[in-house]
């Protein structure tokens, strides 16, 4: 296995070809073709066996219906963009795969080596703090200040079939979660939003009010015009 610093002449010589005319990630695009995925630091993930058995798409990924997607992510503080990722909402992991010559792996990656990634215009960070908050989160909003993070969550139900035992998972209601002055706070109800800005406990209260119809068909985007509103920013109209 090669580390991309080992490799720096390669990659210098992609960069002075291809800066002129195209962006980084298609450099590193690049780089990752000659050298090979299964030569980078991606491969030093391992193998999950699953003891939780799922036979349909009511599974524990993100986008349960496919198979794996093309994405980006940081790993090891090394950026690897166009690479096919799964990502299991409920066991909070993320799985790359990697294809040489005609034979593919699949690997858990090391999750306290993922950074951030990228899944169909979905961009998550891994959070660390001490507010009993860890794990991949779905960035939503962020600003000087400010950052709005999405938490996505999916319950089992055991099913039996003839004496065989699997899983279905469903998405149930996600978490959202505020990060200010590097602290971690829960902003999953109206009381939640009052402790953060308890300046603010009228225009939070009008706001639920006044946008109900929103938060019935579009939580995500009810919480980050909140956050906004909160914040002096300028709101979405979605």
């Amino acid at each position: 296995m090669y580390h991309k610093s080992s490799l720096l002449l390669i990659f210098c010589l992609l960069f002075l070809n291809f800066s002129n005319s195209q962006n980084s990630d298609q450099v590193f695009k690049i780089f990752d073709s000659i050298v090979g995925l299964e030569n980078t630091i991606l491969y030093n993930g391992f193998e999950f066996q699953d003891s939780e058995v799922t036979i349909n798409e009511k599974n524990k990924f993100l986008f349960p219906e496919s198979d794996y997607q093309i994405g980006s992510v940081r790993y090891s503080n090394q950026y690897f963009p166009e690479v096919p990722l799964k990502f299991n909402v409920v066991d909070d992991r993320l799985f790359v795969k990697i294809t040489y010559g005609n034979t593919s792996a699949f690997f858990q990656l090391i999750s306290e080596k993922v950074e951030e990634f990228s899944i169909q215009d979905k961009n998550f960070k891994r959070l660390d703090f001490p507010e009993e908050v860890n794990g991949f989160y779905q960035e939503l909003f962020t600003s000087q200040d400010y950052s709005l993070y999405k938490k996505y969550r999916k319950t089992a139900k055991e099913k039996f079939d003839r004496n065989f035992l699997y899983y279905e998972f469903n998405f149930s209601e996600p978490s959202y979660l505020i990060v200010h002055n590097n602290r971690a706070f829960r902003a999953d109800s109206k009381n939640d939003l009052t402790d953060i800005f308890p300046d603010r406990k009228k225009e939070i209260k009008s706001f639920y009010k006044d946008q109900k119809s929103l938060s019935q068909r579009n939580m995500d985007a009810f919480m980050q015009n909140l956050v906004k509103e909160m914040t002096n920013q300028k709101t979405m109209n979605p």
